[in-house]
Order: C-alpha cells, then structure tokens, then sequence
C-alpha cells in the first residue's frame, strides 16, 4: 500500500482525484500517510489494515461496532476517540441503541481518564462534514493549561496549536503507557459485560420508543 512518511500533516502531498491520505501516528517520521479512496472511513481502514499501524493505535475498548482508541494523528497522551464501525454520517443518522451504548461508553471512558489517568478536564468534540467518507466519532481530548490544573475556555483554545506541541517520538512511549492502564480500567470495570447487558435492554425497548 502506498503511503509517505512526515513530521507534520501540512507536508502530506496532494493526494490525486478520487483519493485522500490517512495519516496515522508512527512510521519514520511522525505520521505514516497512506493513500486510500476518498470515500473510505478512517474506522474501515484499521478494520482492514491494522497490521500496518503502530500498536499504540489498537484499541483499549472494542465490542459490537464501538472501538476506543487513542487519536490517530496527534500524539497528546490519554486524547480518545470513540468511534462506530458502521458508518452514520450525523448522529441523528444513528440507530438508537447504537447511539445509547456510545453514549454509555464515552461517560465510562471518561470516568476511567480522571480516576487512574488524572486528566481533570476534557473538550468533547463532534463534527458533521460532508465528505463521503465521513462517520460518526467523538473526541475525549484533554485540555490544561500550562502549568496549572485549569482548564481554559473552548472559545480561547487555539485547538490546532494545542495538538501540535505533542509530537510522537517524545510522548509515545507515554501514550504506551495510558493505554495499558486505561485497559486495565475497562476490564476491572467489566465494561465489556455492562455493555452487552445495556445493548440487551435497548434492543428490547428502542421498538416501543421508536
């Protein structure tokens, strides 16, 4: 598969028509890119080709379509993605249950960064767009300000500047180790089980709600 290897996505090339890079954490440089089909969702690529990836990028929480996973494309240690594996353009696009249990996993998540994490404050982050690759994901990024405990204001967060000061080669081995506790947290919190429990009850009662 073709893919270029760079410091920064501005140095990713022109991808021609009918094709778009992915870029990924890892590689020789900071981000390994690879060449997809333009229409192909980030999620369907790591279900294809997760052989190609940096193992910091497999997920800490996978069950029925929902997977967690640390940010592919910025290195901000303890920064997760909760995604979808069939694809939904918007979330009013998703079916109930699918919507429920994602809701539920997110607040889990969540609760695991700041109990064995300490990450105090995150932005939650959702985005519509209208590329035919586009699926439905939230990001669970955590936010501080330098130096302090705080957490400054989403209107005066510079989100671009923010992601670029963490670069791969210096926090990877601390993503390494976010991602081993975080996996120790799902599993102590039997997750996987309250998921499957949850999704049980749903699919019985989203008939009399829809």
């Amino acid at each position: 598969m073709r893919y270029v290897d760079v410091h920064d996505r501005s140095e990713i090339p022109v991808a021609p028509t009918g094709w778009r890079y992915l870029d990924f954490l890892g590689g020789e440089a900071e981000l390994r890119a690879f060449l997809v089909p333009d229409h192909m969702p980030r999620t369907a690529f790591y279900e294809q080709h997760a052989d190609l990836l940096d193992p910091v990028l497999a997920p800490i929480y996978q069950h029925d379509g929902i997977a967690v996973r640390q940010d592919a494309s910025y290195a901000l240690p303890g920064f997760y993605i909760v995604s979808f594996s069939h694809q939904h353009r918007a979330m009013d696009d998703m079916d109930l249950v699918s919507h429920l249990r994602g809701t539920f996993v997110m607040q889990e998540v969540r609760r695991a960064m700041r109990e064995v994490l300490d990450i105090r404050y995150i932005h939650m982050h959702y985005e519509e767009k209208p590329t035919a690759s586009a699926n439905v994901h939230y990001w669970l990024m955590p936010v501080f300000d330098p130096g302090t405990q705080s957490s400054p204001p989403i209107t005066r967060l510079n989100i671009r500047e923010y992601l670029r000061q963490f670069r791969f080669r210096e926090q990877g081995p601390r993503i390494r180790e976010c991602n081993d506790r975080m996996k120790r947290a799902v599993e102590t919190s039997e997750l996987l089980a309250r998921d499957r429990m949850l999704a049980t009850v749903l699919a019985t009662a989203s008939g009399r709600i829809q």
